[in-house]
Order: C-alpha cells, then structure tokens, then sequence
C-alpha cells in the first residue's frame, strides 16, 4: 500500500513515531524541534525543507528527496535512500547493518545518479547498496556522498575499504575512495577492462550479457563476441573468420 500526504503544514509538537508496513510520501517539510523516529517495515519519503530536530530511522526504509536540518541516525537492519540531490545538515550516523541505497543510472548528478550532501560529520558504517542501470559508461565517476564540511569521514562501509574495488551483482567494478572531490567525499569509478571497453564501444553497455555476451552473434557470421573481440573483427559485420 502507497499512500501520499499533501498537506498545508506538518509540525512536530511532541518527538514522533511513524511508519507502518506501508508506504508514505509527505509534502511539504517537517517542523517542530523534536525528534522524529522512522519504524515499520515500509518506506517514508520525505520532500521539502524538514527543519524538525532528530531523525532516527528505526524499521524500514526513510527516501529523502528534500533536505533535513537535524541529525540523522540509520539503526542496524535500517535502509536510508538519499534520491537526486537531498542535503543533510546535521551529523550523519550509519551504523553497522544498515543500508545506504544509492542509484547509479547516468553520469549527471541528481537525475543520472544520487548524491547526499553532508554539512557535518560523517559516520559510516554498514551496506552500501548500488542499484545499477545497464548502460554505465567506462570510466564514469559519481560522487555519492559530498561533505560540505571540513574533516575527513569517520569509518567506512562494510567490506569497502578506502581505495579497494569491488563488483555488484549486475557485474559492474567500482573503486572507491573516502577522499575524492574536495578531499572528504565518497568517490566511485567505473573501472573496465578492455573488453568492457569494447563491448560498450560496440553495444552500448559494459555487461556481459544481452547483444553484449561473449557468445552472442549479432551479426550472424557464425563468430561468437568473444572471438571478433580476440581477432579484431567488427561485430556489425558478417565477416566470418
């Protein structure tokens, strides 16, 4: 169940529980200077300028589209979904088992990929999960976590050591740095080999799957990917060996 709640104001009086196994957009922001606690099993999205204090999230999934002014926390088993361009100002706190879901669809910020602006200190800790597009372009470089702030970032993800690579379950490999951009930013590229280099020159995607697989013959001259790759052959052309 997905519900969306446009309303004229949504103001805290008291700290606030919400969730439920259902899932929940608000517009506009949240106010009020108390703490609001994310439980449930389903996904609270939030838009707008939220100038509330706290924000835990407990159970679930929290979506941010917008900005929060107040610290945020993400419990274990927890899932915090940074969408386009949202900023949090307060410090941020990942604990271990906890998620961070990114997108990666494109090379332009905000509407190619997801990029969370910190303006306080950094924790990490826990998952960071890609959800990868089939169309990644050789050496492309998104920065997922921007800190506008002064000071190194505090820990690292699960498994993700600061200049490690590592492969997501579409088969793409990423390197990633704790201090890219500005020096403090959660930096990933693209890295391929030349084959994924090829294959994306020739198909438009460095996955081996699709026109793309190895042994796949999409020109139908009896030469399979892999062998027109090996002895320079042109894969739009039926030029059997």
């Amino acid at each position: 169940t997905a519900a969306t709640a446009n309303l004229s104001a949504v103001i805290l009086g008291a700290n606030s529980t919400i969730g439920g196994s259902g899932d929940l957009s608000i517009h506009p922001g949240i106010s009020g200077a108390f703490t609001l606690s994310k439980a449930g099993t389903g996904t609270i999205t939030l838009h707008g300028a939220n100038t509330h204090g706290t924000t835990s999230i407990n159970g679930g999934r929290l979506a941010l589209t917008g900005s929060l002014a107040g610290a945020v926390s993400t419990s274990n088993g927890c899932t915090f979904a940074p969408q386009g361009t949202p900023t949090v100002t307060g410090a941020l706190t990942h604990f271990s088992s906890s998620v961070l879901q990114v997108r990666l669809n494109g090379s332009a910020v905000g509407t190619g990929y997801d990029q969370l602006n910190a303006g306080n200190t950094v924790t990490l800790a826990g998952t960071l999960e890609l959800i990868c597009g089939p169309n990644l372009a050789p050496g492309s470089v998104f920065t997922i976590l921007n800190k506008t702030s002064a000071g190194a970032i505090s820990g690292t993800f699960a498994g993700r050591a600061n200049n490690s690579t590592f492969t997501t379950p579409e088969g793409y490999t990423f390197q990633i740095t704790y201090t890219g951009g500005t020096g403090n930013d959660v930096v990933l590229t693209l890295v391929t080999t030349p084959i994924e280099q090829w294959r994306f020159a020739n198909y438009g995607s460095v996955l081996n799957t699709g026109t793309a697989l190895d042994t796949a013959d999409t020109d139908s001259d009896g030469t399979a990917n892999l062998l027109e790759y090996a002895t320079k052959m042109n894969p739009a052309a039926n030029d059997a060996v």
